[in-house]
């Protein structure tokens, strides 16, 4: 991903943007997960792939206490915050779970409820303790930062996006077309190249615009793509139809990743990047997770309205897909709502 790569280039000092030159660490990763992973969904199903992290988390393991330098010695003894860790965990994992439910056909609102509920009550108890505790797990003065908060929101919006009109790419081409994962996956990677040229491309526009402008730049290019991807038909064409949105959907990517890494990170410490690194992380998981409840739910609705108690037709699966890009399109939008109303315009 981007922002794991830029944090790995983040140069020790934080206005020389110009040496940030993400893209090359995990290009060659990125394409050969999206082959593998569709190779082993068709040829032994979709559960085979989250097998895949295993043994590759078993060699990063070793490769990490060898590669990586040693922790600096400090004299200060930490606390480690095992109370934030455990209800920051638990609000997490009950508001993704209330987020996937909604769109469950047959949902639970009882579980709905208590995954809601549990949510907020956990969420408040760990504000509490963060607040009180000598060492918390994510000082809440972060948030007081304008650029850190403007980061997690915006990062939180884009992900709406991408993700999850990549998501439905992936639904067009298996449901309506009835292609195998496999070409679904070699379909997807112009995604995978755009995003390394987005990038490396970002630190170029940061330098001459500044954080925000190119943040607005990715948006704007996310919310193009979705509107791209609005032009689906039964009967569209790749080249025509799917491959301008899949180019600016990971140019868009590629330079938010970047810039909004980059902009929540370059005023704060070394010691607290990884800290904003992991709240961007977080962002980026609940914005994916909330942005599917939203877009499946609009895809849902369009297509049963015009299926009418009946089996879809292709033709009323496309127009549900149509609505959900629309509605991916408004969280780019939001995004630069959001961009504008927190992010101060500061140049790198």
């Amino acid at each position: 991903m981007p922002s794991r790569s830029s944090l790995i280039s983040l140069p020790k000092e934080p206005c020389a943007i110009e040496h940030l030159a993400p893209g090359d660490f995990w290009f060659d990763w990125g394409v050969a997960g999206t082959l593998l992973g569709s190779f082993f969904a068709d040829r032994y199903g979709w559960p085979s792939i989250f097998f895949l992290n295993v043994p590759f988390g078993l060699l990063a393991l070793p490769a990490a206490i060898v590669l990586l330098p040693p922790a600096q010695k400090s004299r200060d003894v930490v606390a480690l915050d095992l109370p934030g860790a455990l209800l920051s965990t638990c609000s997490l994992v009950l508001l993704i779970t209330g987020l996937t439910q909604i769109v469950h056909p047959s949902v639970n609102y009882l579980l709905l409820l208590a995954c809601f509920g549990g949510f907020l009550i956990f969420f408040l108890l760990f504000c509490f303790i963060e607040a009180h505790v000598k060492y918390p797990l994510v000082p809440l003065h972060f948030f007081r930062q304008p650029n850190v908060a403007g980061s997690t929101m915006v990062t939180l919006a884009f992900c709406a996006t991408a993700n999850t009109v990549l998501f439905f790419f992936t639904l067009y081409m298996q449901q309506v077309h009835g292609f195998s994962s496999f070409i679904t996956g070699l379909a997807f990677l112009p995604t995978n190249v755009m995003l390394i040229l987005g990038s490396f491309g970002a630190p170029l526009l940061i330098k001459r615009w500044g954080y925000k402008l190119t943040i607005l730049i990715g948006l704007l290019f996310l919310a193009g793509g979705a509107l791209l991807y609005a032009r689906i038909s039964v009967t569209g064409e790749y080249v025509w139809t799917l491959l301008p949105g899949l180019a600016a959907v990971g140019t868009g990517l590629g330079i938010c990743q970047v810039a909004a890494t980059g902009v929540g990170t370059h005023q704060v410490g070394p010691t607290e990047r990884g800290l904003v690194s992991s709240l961007l992380n977080v962002a980026s998981q609940v914005g994916t997770a909330l942005g599917l409840a939203v877009l499946v739910s609009v895809a849902n609705a369009r297509t049963l309205m015009l299926a009418h108690n009946s089996r879809p037709s292709p033709e009323d699966l496309v127009a549900g897909f149509q609505w959900a890009f629309y509605a991916g399109a408004a969280f780019s939008l939001l995004g630069i709502v959001l961009l504008f109303l927190t992010i101060k315009r500061r140049q790198a």
